[in-house]
This record gives C-alpha cells, structure tokens and sequence, in this order.
C-alpha cells in the first residue's frame, strides 16, 4: 500500500484543465441519491426519506417510482437510474464511535485522529451499532478530499479484537490511496487495486447481503466477498493516522434492540419432576413494548426446567434472539487448590496468576445435548478462566477445552491453550456464555454471537475452570441439584452465662440450606438428639448432620457465651465486641485477648456472624498463651475478611490462604478439634491445620482491630481467669543490722492471665526473675509480671514495718497506730506520730499499706513528710492519702487536696506513696493514680494522722534509724505539738568531716564541748544499713576519728556519733 504522494502539476496543464471545465456541465451532487430525513432510533414510526439523483425514471427496492420516498426504516435498499444503473442506498444515521483509541468521535458520523500516527500504530474506533448475525446493511461516505482520503481505511469487522485498531484488524475494507486508486483489504497487508480512479463526491459503500460483502464504487460493484461474514456480528470499523473522517453512514440505528440481558431468580432443583426455574429479561435498549416468543412468551417466565432456551425479544423496529441458560450454579469436584461457595470459586494458592488451582463440575452436558454455562461479568471479580471441557487433565488454564479470559472492557477467547480472539465491548454486568449448540461451540456476550467453533456434538462436556483469584457464580444447564449445595446454618438466640456449671441457658436454631426441594430436613446432634430447637443447652462444641436429599455429616456448632475481652490495648468492649478507641493501623493495631480460655484436651472454638462487608478492619482468631502483644501477627490461627471480602487466613503472621468470600450474615469459625485447627464459613470446611500436641495447650480467642468495631465472638469455652491482677506480702522484712546481707522476702500473688507467669525484678537490689524474691535489703524494687499477651508493672517496697516516734495521743504496735483520744472529724486535735525510719535525700524509696477494713479507713491519713513537720494534724502531712469512701481517694499535700481520684476500693487494696528522683507517686494497687513533680529536695519520714481506731501496719523501704539528729522534748500538754527534730544544720558547727567528697580515706571531727565520756560511732549507708561501728572516748573539746571507707561503693553514707543524751550526724559522700 502506498500512504504518500506528490502531485505534480505543470504550469502548461492549468490552460488544458479550463478548458476542460468550460466545455462540459458538471454536477457536485451527492453521487446517486441523498438521504434527507433520518428516523429516530427511539421512536416507533419509519420517518427516514430519500431523494435519488436527477433521472429518467426510478425504480426502488421498496416498489416506488418516485424520486423522493418517504416512510423508510434503517437498513439496505436499491434504486435503478434510467433502467440501467443500480445504485446500493444506505438509509441510516451517522456512526457513533466507540473504543477509541488515540482517537475522538469528532461527532456526526465522523473519526478524529487526536495526533499524527503511523499505520504500523495508527488510532481507530468502531460503530456502538453492531449488525446482528445474519443482518443485512452496512455503511457508505462521501469522498470530501483526495488530499485526506489516504489518511484513513473503514470496512465492516467481526467485534474480534486482534490486532484492534491495526487496519489488518479490519476483515473488510476499502482504502483511497495517494494515487486516488480504489483498494480493497481483507485482512492483509497488502491491498488489491480494484482498477476504479477515485474523484471528489464519490460515493463508497459496502454492504452485507445475504451471505456476501459487496463493495460499491458509486453505482459499480467492484469486489464480492461470498460466504464470509452471515454467521457473526459485524461493526463499522475504522483505522486512521492523521486528520478526520468524512461522515459515516451506517444503516444499523444506535442505539437498536442488541442487548438483552437476564437474570435466574429461581433454579429448578433438579431432584423432582417439577419444573422451579424462573427467569427475568431486561432489554438494554430498543424501544417499548417488547415481545418475547420461541422458548418464553414473557418477560418473566416460570416454571422452567434447566436445560437452553432460545428467546426472540422484539421491539418496534427490530428483534433479537436471546441464548437462555436455564440453570444451578456449579457444584465443583476435584478441587485442587481452591474452595467453592455458591458456584462461585476461590484460589487457596498465596501467589499471584499462579495457575495452579482449579476445578470441574460435578456433572456433565450429555452428549448430543445442547448447553453450556453463563455467568454475569461482575466488578473486582478477577483472576479465572472458565469454559468447557470433556475431562480434567490439570487445573492449567491450557487445559481447558473451549474457554474465556476476561480483562478489562475485553474478552478472550482460548481454546486448549491456544489464543483464538479477542472482543472489545465488555461491560460490567455483561453476560458471557458458552454454549454448544448442534456441532458448534458459540461464545456469547449478552445476546450477540462473538465466535463459533466446530466440534463433535457426540460428546459430553463439563464446566472447567482455573483460578488465581476468584471466578463469578457460575450457572450450568446441566443440573447438578441443590443437593450438593446442602449446609446447615444455626442462631444462638440465648447465651449461657457461664456463671455456674450444670445451670444451662444456651438455646440454639438450626436452619437447612438447599438440599432437595420439598424435602424436609432432618437433623442429628452428635449427643443422639433430632431437635431443629434446642434449650438449656451447655456451653461446648456440638457436631450436627443435616439430611436432605443427601447427608452433610459432623457440622460444628460453637455453643457458647460472648466472649470477655481482656488486656485490652487502645481498646473497649461490650457484648462480646471490641472497640478501637481510636483510629489505628496494622502496625500498631488496638487489640486484646478473651478471658476466656479453651482448656487442654478441649475441643471447642470460636464463631461471629460477619455483619459488615468491605471493612477489614478486624482480625479474630485463637493464639496459645504465649501471646505477647496485640499485634495480627502474633494471632496463631485466625481469620482477616480482607479484599473482596474474602477470608484470608493467617497464622502467626504467615499467610495459609485466601479463601471463599463472605456476604453479610454470613458465620465465620474456628475450632480445635483434637491436634487440628479448622476453618469453616458456614457449614463448609476452608482449611484445615494439623499442630502436633495442639490439644494439650491452652487456648484463647485473640483479636486485633484498627477500626471501628468488630462483630461479636462468641466461644465454647467458659473457663474464665479474670484479668490478670498481681499483689505482693512481705514475708520476712530486712532487719537493717548489718551492711551486705539482705533477709527480706517478697512473695507475689498472680491471678488472671493466662494462669502462667513471668516475674521480672529491678532495683534497688539488682535484676532477677522468679517468685519469691529472697535475700532482699531494703528498697525500692519494680515488677513486671507477664502473662500471655498481658503483663503488669508495678512498684514493690522491699522494707519492714514503720517504727513511729514522736507520738502524739496514739500508741504503736508492729507498724500500726491506735488513737487514744478519739474523734469524730479532723481538727485541730489530731492524733498522730512521725516515723523514726528515714528516706534520706536523694534516694527512691516510699511507704506502702494494705487496707485493712472498709468501714474506718476514713480515720487515717498516711503519707511522708520532712523532720520539719511538728503538728499531729493532718494539715502538716505534706504528701499523704486519704480513702474517703469505697469509691474516692483522695491526695492532700500539706492540707490542700490535690487530686480525687474515683475507682472501687475493696479489702486488701494496697496504697503506697513513693519519691522517685523528684517525683512523688501515689499507687492504688498496681495503678498510678497522681504524681506530683519537682517535690523539694529533703529527707523524708513515714507520717500519721488518726482519728480514732487502729491504722494499718505500714511498711517503709528505709530502715530505722532510731532517735533523729538532735531531738529534744517540747511541752507535750498541747497535743498537737510533737517533739522537734533538730536538722544536721543545728550540728554542722561542732561536728566536721574531711576531705568531703572523699576516695575513702575520711576523718571526723566533733567539736561540740558539751559531749564528754564514751560515745558510740556507726557509719551507715542511705538504706541505713550499718557499714562499720566503734567506740570512742572524749576526753578533750575535740575527738577526731578516722575511718577507711575504699572498699565500699561510691555514693552518700551517713557518720552518727551518739553520746549519753543526743545523737548527731552528718554525711559524707565516697567517689
């Protein structure tokens, strides 16, 4: 083909060409006839007209002699000129283009390329009209330009798509070439030159007519293709490189009658002689009303039996024949790697276009039958292949026989591995069909025949299918029955409160699916009972077999309670729910772990109902206690409804397979069955897990949620170990006497959880695990207690019980306080005392109490003040508790209250009160409750005040260190006074020591004259305990003393050297 050319003219040609011109007449009509009025394709009556050329007489197709003829409908007719020139007349309207590609609908029947191109990769398009198989008419133009002509080639074409918009896609063609030649193409790279010389205002048209595509140059038949084209659709199609396009007529209107769709409402099951089936049609377009004859007379006919039908749909102006799959979905066998649902199937297989998971129907097309299979073309429904084949050799897509691949606004055709054809066109909610009809596979799209192949009509065919993702519901026309969709759904209406054993509340409906129609279902627990209904029922995993045609054996029903869930994580739950209390992702999901526990040697599991598709926000499943977060990862098996609302499974973070989708109402479980884990949707088994020594561990329903809130889960398992909670007794407290050798014990108490426990020790005396800690100084230490996904940190003073001084109305007894002047409010009178254990500067530590009773914990007010406090009232205890009510604490420092915090406190609830650098930390139990930050730097002293009764026993992580610096008696006749405690200012005049810091080596030297005779020295460090003792005469105003502190560890210790009436100290600190 040639697609260039130069004209050349000479200046002696111009004299011979007017010449030429000013001796003849010349018409620049429209060749042959023109069309003057077109018909509304949406309209019921026939309005087109048209006009022949000038002539002596007039003979048309339609029996008219006149020039002009009105009342035509769309199609192909003739009119002879003279008695001797026939010309082909398009009555039509311009094509609307359609699949354009590097191309625009420049309207009016006209194609626009939207750049310049090349015909090895030219733009194209094709008419939205189709022509029926067997349909007669076609398309004609006007030649506009000779300088444009050669830009563009247009003909008639099946829908096929290969090689679209190349012009070897085109079956049919004419090309104008540079050298204003007449060419005709089919299919080839190179054109035949018809031998016609092409002018301006010519007239090309090319028409279908019974079984032959005729070429027409103005009135001359130039090219007859015979036998080619009846049997399919055929399009206008159009490959053009630059420019635009003449107007292009087409007889077939836009839109026409071309699509009918149906939909099955109802499938004939196949087991009784009676006929079920009902199906509605909906044509696409076309105009009101239509009729419907041949295999159904209405729009909505029933009572049909599954097999083919063939429905003729009219309208006004035209009729389609519609190929009806009366039909069951399939019932797939042989699966290999797939699951099934509902005719639908699901790839198992985790990689992507692998291809090899597949199935085949369970029954077959007989043979010398007609039928086939049909599905609707559905959104986001990717990654299969269906077809027919006479067996399954593999689930390799080239093994089936007779195929369709759909992709995008494509389809494919595939024979046996084999690429046949492919079709523009597809639509979401498109109907694809493979049928045999006769000796003859034909692929349908809605009502319109793609492609036909031959085959042998003595064979029988099943329904074949690979799968990477998910296929549609597929329908076959060879019934399977509805007894191979049998299952078994059930509602539990009430929940057994797991409160006490033998009292049972569960109560359980069971509801048959499929089966054989008009047979009753019958059921078959796997404790012998045959109730659809059942009531007091025990929680617990029940088998069920359900009958119905066939017997569906050994269905689980997880009977139980809703789940509690417990370590919650950004979390809140209710009614078995989980909530994410805020926004959160996959990374870091909210999340938490039941309460509830599945027992060792327990078969049971868990079950929700999906109430909210096209989430994916949540993931449930079961995880052994060595959980450790709320992470999906760390969920050992467990279910994620993920894209397309499949049910993908996970374990361990490891993905197993993607697997049947879901629908709303639909029930998700799993179960342990002995060593194996098993997944269900439904009544049908997805997957299934064998652990080895799985049933000899405990288990507990985990769930992991970004999102909104999850569906309720509920669990067949009761066993309940609240959360976990963890509390502390020290058993035998550090008695202080000696530097190095720690005799206190802790022992802790763990509930909840798991029922296992780690213990994680820091602190004051080093790092260790296990229960109980032994061989404790005294301290501050911190816990992390772990169970599970669970764990608890919390503060645990490592001490003894509170000495008390400086009493004030009260005695002492074992770390307790007794009022010995009652009252009834505090006041200005409060009883109280001051401890004689001291918390230097500088060191963590706190107090720390168990209440006791409820009913007078409002009489006490414990907490830790400096020396300086020399009031009994509550006023002067400068960071303290007071336990208003069983459901208010409430913090007062220095009289002022502070913060109230509002929780239940119960019998044996600990409170303790702690320095932390320069912190102040009030605990309930294991919860901080208030912290107050940048305290004054200062020792501190366990401090009371008491109303009337006995306080707890408090226990202080700093030992005893007997009578403070300096103390001296004040007049105790004002019971609100209490004895004043001298700081080391007092002594720091009489009482020296040096180098101060030190490496070790120190000397001390007292000064004071008022000392005289023996006096007593101990060193001793923060916690108070004792480094090293002596004893000493003073017999002059100065007694200097040396001491050897190198092997000790760096920090702060503390000299005190006490005479027959005082006691002083003063600090030294070794680098």
């Amino acid at each position: 083909m040639t697609h260039s050319y130069t004209r050349l003219f000479r200046k002696e040609y111009w004299l011979l060409i007017l010449l030429f011109f000013s001796s003849i007449s010349f018409s620049w009509a429209q060749f042959g006839y023109t069309q003057v009025a077109s018909n509304d394709c949406g309209a019921t009556t026939s309005g087109a007209s048209a006009t022949a050329t000038s002539s002596s007489s007039y003979n048309w197709s339609t029996g008219s002699s006149d020039q002009t003829v009105t009342g035509l409908t769309n199609g192909y007719y003739t009119v002879t000129l003279n008695g001797t020139s026939t010309v082909p007349v398009i009555i039509g309207v311009p094509v609307a283009w359609t699949d354009l590609i590097k191309t625009t609908d420049a309207t009016d029947g006209k194609l626009q390329a939207t750049g310049t191109h090349s015909w090895g990769n030219p733009g194209g398009g094709q008419s939205t009209a189709r022509f029926s198989a067997g349909q007669e008419g076609g398309f004609t133009f006007l030649v506009e330009d000779l300088n444009t002509a050669s830009n563009f080639m247009v003909g008639l074409s099946t829908p096929d798509n290969s090689n679209y918009p190349s012009y070897l896609s085109i079956q049919h063609s004419l090309y104008i070439g540079s050298d204003n030649m007449l060419y005709r193409y089919s299919n080839a790279a190179s054109g035949v030159n018809t031998g016609v010389t092409v002018a301006v205002n010519d007239r090309i048209t090319m028409v279908r007519s019974g079984n032959d595509i005729n070429y027409y140059h103005n009135d001359s038949l130039v090219y007859t293709d015979t036998n080619v084209a009846n049997a399919g659709e055929l399009v206008v199609r159009m490959s053009i490189i630059q420019g635009t396009s003449p107007k292009i007529w087409t007889s077939k209107c836009a839109p026409s009658l071309t699509s009918v769709t149906y939909v099955q409402n109802q499938t004939d099951d196949c087991n009784t002689p009676a006929s079920e089936g009902s199906i509605t049609f909906t044509p696409q377009d076309g105009t009101e009303p239509y009729t419907y004859s041949g295999g159904a007379t209405t729009a909505t006919p029933t009572g049909l039996a599954n097999g083919l039908l063939s429905v003729t749909v009219n309208d006004a102006f035209s009729s389609t024949t519609v190929p009806v799959v009366v039909g069951t979905p399939v019932f797939w066998t042989n699966m290999q790697n797939v699951s099934q649902s509902q005719g639908k199937l699901f790839a198992n297989n985790v990689a992507a276009n692998d291809t090899n998971a597949g199935a085949i129907s369970a029954s077959a097309l007989s043979a010398s039958t007609d039928g086939g299979i049909t599905f609707i073309n559905e959104s986001n429904i990717i990654g299969f292949m269906v077809g027919l084949s006479e067996s399954n050799t593999d689930p390799s897509w080239t093994s089936l026989g007779y195929s369709v691949y759909l992709l995008n606004n494509e389809i494919y055709i595939y024979e046996s591995g084999s690429f046949i054809a492919s079709y523009l066109g597809l639509s979401i909610g498109d109907r694809i069909s493979i049928l045999r009809q006769g000796s003859s596979i034909n692929y349908y799209r809605n009502n319109s025949l793609l492609h036909t192949t031959s085959v042998n009509a003595n064979t029988q065919l099943f329904a074949d299918a690979t799968v990477w993702g998910e296929s549609p519901v597929i329908y076959s026309s060879f019934c399977t029955g509805t007894t191979a969709n049998l299952g078994l759904n059930y509602t539990q209406t009430v929940f057994d409160d797991c409160s006490t054993t033998g009292t049972s509340e569960g109560e359980v409906t069971l509801e048959g699916v499929a089966g054989a129609n008009n047979t009753p279902y019958t059921y078959l627990w796997n404790d012998a009972s045959t109730a659809s209904t059942r009531t007091n029922m025990e929680t617990g995993l029940y088998t069920v077999s359900v009958t119905s045609g066939i017997t569906l054996s050994d269905i689980p029903v997880v009977l139980g309670g809703l789940v509690q869930w417990g370590d919650l994580s950004n979390a809140s739950q209710t009614g078995g729910t989980l909530t994410a209390t805020s926004t959160t992702n996959w990374t870091t999901p909210a999340g938490g772990l039941s309460v509830n526990r599945l027992l060792p040697s327990n078969d049971g599991g868990i079950s929700f109902i999906v109430s909210e598709t096209n989430s994916g926000n949540y993931q449930v499943g079961l995880s052994r206690a060595a959980g450790t977060n709320t992470s999906w990862e760390s969920q050992e098996y467990s279910v994620w409804i993920g894209y397309q609302n499949r049910v993908v499974v996970y374990e361990s973070g490891t993905l197993v397979g993607r697997f049947a989708s879901v629908s709303n109402g639909d029930r998700i479980s799993i179960v342990r069955i002995g060593n194996n884990i098993r997944y269900y949707i439904n009544s049908s088994l997805l997957h299934t897990t064998t652990v080895a020594g799985l049933s000899t561990q405990t288990l507990f329903a985990d769930i992991s949620v970004i999102e909104g809130t999850s569906p309720a889960v509920s669990a067949s398992f009761c066993t309940s170990l609240g959360a976990l909670a963890v509390s502390y007794t020290q058993t035998t407290p550090d008695n202080c006497a000696t530097s190095g050798t720690g005799e206190g014990e802790i022992n802790v108490t763990a509930t909840g959880g798991t029922g296992t426990y780690t213990y994680n020790w820091t602190g004051s005396n080093g790092a260790t695990t296990g229960n109980p800690r032994t061989g404790l100084s005294r301290g501050l230490e911190t816990l992390i207690v772990t169970s599970g996904a669970s764990s608890i940190t919390t503060p645990v003073i490592s001490g003894a019980l509170v000495n008390w001084g400086n009493l004030v109305s009260v005695t002492q007894s074992n770390g307790t306080v007794t009022s010995q002047s009652p009252e009834s409010g505090y006041g200005a009178t409060d009883d109280g005392a001051l401890s004689t254990n001291v918390l230097p500067n500088g060191t963590d530590g706190g107090i720390t109490y168990v209440i006791p009773s409820i009913s007078d914990m409002s009489n006490y007010m414990i907490g830790l003040s400096p020396a300086t406090s020399t009031s009994a009232g509550y006023a002067s205890l400068k960071y303290s508790v007071f336990i208003k009510n069983s459901n208010t604490i409430d913090i007062y420092e220095s009289g002022g209250l502070s913060a109230t915090i509002t929780g239940a406190i119960s019998v044996n609830d600990r409170i303790s009160i702690i320095k932390r650098g320069t912190d102040i930390e009030y605990y309930h139990n294991n919860t901080l409750i208030h912290t107050t930050t940048g305290v004054t730097p200062e020792d501190l002293y366990a401090d009371i005040t008491i109303i009337q009764g006995t306080s707890p026993a408090v226990y202080a992580s700093f030992c005893d260190t007997g009578l403070r610096v300096g103390e001296t008696t004040v007049d105790e006749g004002d019971k609100d006074m209490r004895k004043v405690v001298a700081t080391n200012e007092i002594t720091a005049k009489t009482l020296f020591a040096y180098p101060n810091p030190s490496t070790g080596k120190v000397t001390v030297r007292l000064s004071d004259k008022a000392v005289k005779g023996n006096v007593a020295i101990r060193v001793i460090d923060v916690l108070g305990r004792t480094i090293l003792t002596q004893n000493a005469e003073k017999q002059s105003s100065t007694l200097e003393t040396s001491f050897d502190l190198r092997n000790q560890k760096a920090g702060i210790y503390f000299v005190e050297i006490t005479s027959e009436n005082q006691t002083q100290r003063i600090k030294i600190i070794k680098e």
